[in-house]
């Protein structure tokens, strides 16, 4: 369906009318092409050999018996001609090319005199080549070793490769021998018959490479062959981009003594080989095979091999390009006359596509103001007319390939319409026409109009319909006006400098009346502002990053300095460093951390415009922590599992990819073993240990960087004898409740009988009766949480030990969840604050006060209680993450200063007495006052229109310090003059351009914009431009050339987030641990004292009596949006921000764990391409992430 906005008059009979401001259009979608003209075939790419010929095939078909007329076209839109080059000719629509000596693309143009012209895909015909190769090296192995020769090399069409021994062609041992999917040869199990000289062959169509020769040495050094030895890489895998559904191999092979065994990690987890629909597969010793691969394959790859000696690594990354896929094509549709229409494109490739739009194989100017781009890629028709009957394509385009759609857009009257004449005449009713129109506000891209009804009308007046084109277009639009405003109406979306015709007409039953007298209407010239710096780069290290742009394009002006401008992405804190060169380094930047950087232009006006913003992450580092949390549980003679927590995230330095045990014999300690675990493991099973004896262990965290500095040796024993499993075990001895309003913590012991192997234990629970509910858990854990339950209830827990031979004797207990005020209360003991009140002073400061209901009514302070004030900017978005200020009072108020104008911020407070502190209190609100803007207009544009005739644009301050209620544009002719001498213009703030015309020609004009708020206007530089003389920029007839030129603003957001994961739970069989103490987030903040507790009550809801909800109610009230006292609101009381992000990247320590293996990792949501909008400078992001660490209880 269209939908179609404008007037649309039908007179049924003298009673009745339709008026409709907007209709439904019924629009046939074709299947591919009706009404239009469609390719049956589209040309392919092809590659040739040098001095070859190729043919691209092109067939086409229209809606009649008439074939569509073929042509071809470069490129570039070069038409191609046998004339022009006689190599290339066109013979029944086909395109023949001979003698080819470089690549050439070509498109194929299919036409209808009646309909329009439609354009195919780019179709590259490529000469045949290949790279030079990157032959085999000599290699000297032991027997039975591995030998890997690499023959790498890349061309046009991909090339095949063969192997030769001793320059006679291998014939592969299938049992030992293997060349790879890559190219390389290898041979297993190494024999002395395998000594000789290799070397391969590269064809790719007529071009054949030869390598040149390796040699492989097998030594019979039996002594050297029996050493221990750790793992050796003799091929590591290399980095590739990949289109997707093609086949790619990593090369990964080693040797060492024992032989080592080798895995492959992805992005820090290891890939399960066993699934079997996996599309991985390892080939020969240690590659890795991945077919038809898919855009979630994207990632690092990692070659681990590892023995008992040691384990190496080696990192490359697979790149996978997509290719453009119309997720929505533009459909053929028709239109109305005057209406608006929008056609869909939306594509999805990677890297990002470009599109662009034809109309009729022509691409459509982006200074084409009645063509836009929207929503996207979007194409907008603005002001809909005949002359834009034809066929629009939407093409898209990216490394991977480039794809195209048309759609035919047909035009049409609206039934039943009255044509309104260019004059005033007499009218079709006897309605006259509506007397005095005029411009009662004219600004850059706005005009309001005024006017009175007509002297006589046919019945009561319903609407009017205002009718606007520009003084030189054929395309004309027209507005409804309400009931509300039937006399007046705003024409927006209009160009700046440029000369409108706008007439009206009053709608009674009767029908459209005569046509108000023409009204001309020049629209206000914008200003211009220096240009953003361009192509703004940044290439980072482990703690610097070198950030590198071009200059303006429009400098306005000599530039005196730029400034550089950055901050952490998880911090709020901004630097800027100035520079007069077009480079600087930052350094002293933390390890493997994200960092958002921009880049602003001053000259001797103040600042421009801002650069993109650029989101760089440091390199990262080997780790500079160890592994915490270290525990060791026995569970046989034979066996203990070894559990830990990564390193603190500031010492981790990258994403962990793995973590190195090395264990011994305590009275050998000569002799010790070395297993690697992958980045997502917290747990290992050390096997095969011997009975009865203590062993050593110790750990190192790993990074693709290298490997950290390792923990301490813990110790451990093995049991003399295994456990029994020929009987149930017994009951547990103990069990343990701490019930919670909603949950209940339940801890046990193990049955008194120890011998005798427990594999789980099941919890069963319910109202009365256990058995409602029931949970199997590890026979390792000694803990559990029920959750979800129902407070103030009663509930019968039970549980059992079970083994192979089936459930052992159970063990009960009765316990009744809180009552959650009670439980509040007990739990909290210090109340939190009451009647938290804000009154703001100024547009950067607000006081706070509260009530503390411990201390009485008198209210005075005796003990060393303090208060702990948290504040925030208030977040439009709920799932926006948060960042939080701290701050410490010994006094029952405090005054926050250095807030942002005319911002909204939230405010709680907490009491801490000692080791003890309460819940946060209510939430409190209030919005700064306003200030005057602090930054001028951004992106000041002046260009010349035609002689005498300029227009300005501008975006708005990147400060504005509130609500930007107009722009004042000002001009003048000597820079000299006062400033209440210039020429003033008010454009209505939410409007961002105006025209200013009757100018002297060729004559230099200055002009400058303020903003304006209700408490001041902006600073604003001076911009200058030479008008036009009178012969020069004369307008060209048709269509093109009546259309001006106006920025179009892109937009482009990206979008994701993740799922946040918990780490495994585990516990010491025999142990009983006391839980490590954390400090709460809070004590880490800002403004916290030193050496306060960190015990972290929870966060519950604080339930306020009568009164102090009265007083809250006042507060809410009274409290204003700009001073006075900010209404409480309740709030959740917790301050960790969980953050969102892919897999790999999403935290500076964690990769994605296995199911199995999940502990509390953080996650960062996608940081979208930064694009300039007209943001408050100071409003940097946000944000703020936590790793979470659960240290758990064991019994």
């Amino acid at each position: 369906m269209l939908l179609f906005c404008g007037p649309l008059i039908k007179v049924d009979n003298v009673f009745g009318f339709l008026l409709l401001s907007c209709i439904l259009l019924p629009i046939v979608i074709s299947e591919h092409h009706e009404g239009g003209i469609w390719f049956k075939k589209e040309p392919s790419d092809v590659v040739v050999s040098v001095g070859g010929s190729a043919v691209l095939l092109c067939e086409a078909a229209g809606p009649g018996p008439q074939k569509p007329t073929i042509t071809w076209r470069t490129a570039q839109d070069e038409p191609v001609s046998e004339m022009s080059n006689p190599n290339r000719w066109v013979s029944n629509g086909s395109l023949r090319v001979s003698q080819m000596t470089e690549d050439e693309a070509f498109r194929c143009v299919a036409s209808l005199d009646s309909i329009g012209k439609i354009v195919s895909r780019v179709a590259t015909i490529s000469v045949a080549r290949l790279s030079e190769i990157e032959g085999p090296q000599s290699l000297h192995v032991y027997p039975r070793q591995t030998a890997h020769f690499t023959c790498h090399a890349t061309g046009k069409p991909p090339p095949k490769i063969t192997w030769f021994k001793d320059d006679q062609p291998i014939i592969p041992d299938p049992s030992r021998m293997v060349i790879l999917p890559s190219g390389s040869l290898e041979i297993d199990e190494v024999q002395s018959s395998d000594t000789g000289s290799y070397r391969c062959n590269v064809t790719s169509l007529d071009i054949v490479h030869s390598s040149g020769k390796a040699y492989l040495t097998v030594s019979q050094d039996i002594e050297g062959a029996s050493r221990a030895m750790a793992p050796e890489f003799i091929a590591t895998p290399r980095s590739i981009v990949a289109t997707e559904g093609a086949n790619i191999t990593l090369d990964c092979a080693a040797n060492g003594n024992p032989r080592p065994t080798i895995t492959w990690l992805k992005d820090g987890v290891s890939i399960d080989m066993a699934y079997l629909d996996s599309r991985y597969r390892i080939v020969g010793t240690g590659s890795l095979e991945i077919s038809n691969i898919i855009e979630a394959d994207n990632g690092n790859y990692q070659c681990r091999a590892g023995n008992r000696e040691d384990s190496v690594d080696h990192q490359a990354s697979l790149h996978v390009q997509v290719a453009p896929k119309f997720t929505k094509k533009p459909y053929s549709l028709t239109a109305i006359v005057k209406s608006d229409i929008e056609l869909e494109c939306q594509v999805y490739a990677k890297p990002e596509p470009t599109v662009s739009w034809l109309k009729n194989g022509d691409p459509i100017s982006q200074k084409n103001d009645y063509m836009q781009i929207v929503n996207g890629n979007n194409l907008r028709i603005l002001g809909v007319f005949s002359l834009d009957y034809g066929i629009f394509q939407c093409v898209a385009s990216n490394p991977a390939g480039n794809i195209q759609a048309a759609a035919l857009l047909s035009i049409k009257q609206p039934e039943g319409e009255v044509t309104i004449p260019p004059v005033e005449t007499n009218g079709r009713s006897e309605t006259g026409a509506p007397r005095q129109l005029e411009a009662v506000q004219v600004q850059p891209r706005l005009i309001s109009l005024r006017w009175k009804p007509p002297l006589t009308s046919h019945g009561e007046i319903l609407s009017y319909s205002v009718f606007y084109s520009e003084e030189t277009s054929m395309r004309e639009r027209v507005v409804n006006t309400s009931r509300t405003r039937l006399e007046e109406a705003n024409i927006a979306g209009l160009k700046p400098n440029t000369t409108y015709t706008f007439r009206v007409a009053a709608l009674s039953r009767a029908g459209l009346g005569e046509a108000s007298i023409p009204l001309s209407v020049v629209t206000n010239p914008e200003l211009s502002v220096p240009d953003p710096p361009r192509s703004l780069t940044a290439i980072p290290t482990t703690t610097s990053v070198t950030v590198s742009w071009l200059p303006p394009l429009v400098a306005n002006g000599v530039i005196k300095f730029y400034r550089l401008y950055y901050y952490e992405y998880e911090t709020s804190e901004e630097h800027h460093i100035d520079t007069t060169e077009t480079g600087y380094t930052v350094s002293g930047l933390k390890k493997y951390t994200e960092y958002i950087v921009w880049v602003i232009a001053h000259n001797e006006n103040g600042a421009g415009a801002s650069s993109e913003e650029l989101t760089i992450r440091t390199l990262s580092d080997q780790p500079s922590g160890a592994p915490t949390n270290i525990t060791l549980e026995t569970i046989s003679s034979t066996s203990v599992i070894v559990r830990w927590d990564r390193p603190p995230k500031e010492e981790c330095n990258g994403v962990i990819t793995g973590y190195k045990l090395r264990y011994r014999a305590r009275d050998r300690r000569g002799k010790s073993e070395t297993v690697t675990t992958g980045g997502n493991r917290r747990n290992y099973l050390l096997e095969n240990l011997e009975k009865n004896t203590v062993y050593q262990v110790r750990l190192w965290a790993m990074t693709v960087n290298g490997t950290g500095p390792p923990t301490e040796w813990y110790t451990f024993e093995t049991y003399e004898n295994n456990l029994d499993e020929s009987s149930v075990p017994g009951a547990p001895t103990s069990i343990r409740v701490k019930p919670g309003a909603d949950s209940i913590n339940v801890m046990w012991s193990p049955p008194k009988d120890t011998n005798i192997l427990v594999r789980y234990y099941t919890i069963s629970w319910g109202k009365g009766a256990p058995g409602g509910k029931t949970e199997k858990v590890d026979g390792k854990q000694r803990y559990f949480v029920i959750k979800n339950l129902d407070a103030n209830s009663d509930y019968v827990i039970s549980i059992e030990a079970q083994n192979d031979m089936g459930n052992g004797p159970p063990i009960y207990e009765n316990v009744r969840t809180r009552d959650e005020t009670s439980e509040a209360e007990s739990l909290l003991q210090l109340i939190p604050p009451v009647g938290l009140k804000t009154s703001v002073l100024s547009p950067s400061t607000i006081v706070l006060f509260w009530t503390d209901s411990m201390l009485g009514l008198r209210q005075e302070i005796t003990d060393q209680r303090y208060y702990v004030v948290r504040y925030n900017q208030q977040q439009s978005d709920p799932s926006s993450l948060v960042r939080y200020r701290y701050h410490n009072s010994t006094a029952l108020n405090y005054l926050i200063e250095d807030l942002k104008p005319f911002t909204t911020y939230e405010f709680t407070v907490k009491v801490v007495k000692g080791k003890k502190e309460s819940a946060w209190s209510m939430v409190a609100n209030n919005t700064t006052k306003e200030a005057a803007p602090a930054s001028p207009p951004r992106e000041l544009t002046v260009t010349n229109e035609e002689p005498g005739s300029v227009a300005l644009s501008w975006l708005p301050p990147k400060l504005p310090n509130g609500v930007i209620s107009s722009y004042i544009v000002s001009y003048t002719t000597d820079l000299l003059n006062k400033e209440n001498s210039w020429i003033m213009e008010m454009v209505k703030g939410d409007k961002l351009s105006t025209t200013i015309k009757s100018l002297a020609h060729s004559t230099t004009y200055y002009f400058h914009v303020k903003a304006k708020n209700s408490m001041g206007y902006s600073s604003t530089p001076v911009v200058s431009i030479t008008t036009l003389s009178a012969h020069s920029g004369s307008l060209e007839k048709g269509l093109k050339g009546k259309l001006g030129s106006s920025g179009i603003m892109y937009i482009v957001i990206i979008c994701s987030s993740v799922v946040i994961t918990l780490l495994a739970v585990g516990i010491i069989f025999f142990c009983c641990r006391k839980p490590a103490r954390q400090n709460t987030p809070e004590r880490n903040k800002k403004g916290y004292k030193a050496g306060t507790s960190g015990i972290k009550p929870p966060d519950l809801w604080i339930h306020h009596d009568q009164m102090e909800l009265k007083n809250v109610e006042k507060n809410q009230e009274s409290g204003g949006g700009g001073a006075g006292s900010g209404g409480s609101l309740p709030r959740e009381s917790s301050s960790l921000a969980e953050k969102h992000h892919p897999q790999y990247m999403s935290s500076q320590c964690e990769p994605l764990l296995g199911p199995d293996e999940r502990t509390s990792t953080l996650r960062r949501t996608y940081k979208h391409k930064p694009i300039t909008l007209p943001i408050d400078n100071s409003h940097f992001r946000e944000r703020k992430s936590f790793c979470f660490c659960f240290i758990l209880l064991y019994f």
